[in-house]
């Protein structure tokens, strides 16, 4: 009798000791997987930061191409011209289009003062 409650603590506690073992290895994996994440979000914000630099720089270079192409546009120098016009960067103008709605009415900016 005494042999088989002995054998049974023994068990028991080779189960807990396993179980413990297999929870902290566990544990262990799951810091391991929180620190990548970690290092990858910082890593993702410096490239986000890097890239913001690049163009940052890259911009002026790009104004100056652009500087120079007009004045071979124009076939004299910007430089040294007060009248030079300023290079384009890169927006349009876009006609505004009426509202297309069936349910609102185009009226024109005064007709709205005289209906009251």
């Amino acid at each position: 009798m005494f042999f088989r409650f002995t054998a049974t603590l023994v068990i028991l506690t080779t189960i807990s000791v396993l179980g413990i073992t297999l929870e902290k290895q566990n544990l262990a994996v799951r810091r391991a997987i929180s620190v990548q994440h970690y290092k990858l979000h910082n890593l993702d914000e410096q490239r986000s930061q890097l890239f913001l630099t690049t163009q940052q720089l890259g911009a002026i270079p790009r104004l100056l191409r652009e500087w120079e192409s007009t004045e071979i546009a124009y076939g004299q120098s910007v430089k040294n011209s007060a009248d030079a016009p300023l290079p384009l960067l890169e927006w349009r103008l876009r006609a505004a289009k009426p509202p297309t709605h069936p349910t609102l009415k185009q009226t024109k900016v005064g007709d709205h003062a005289r209906s009251r």
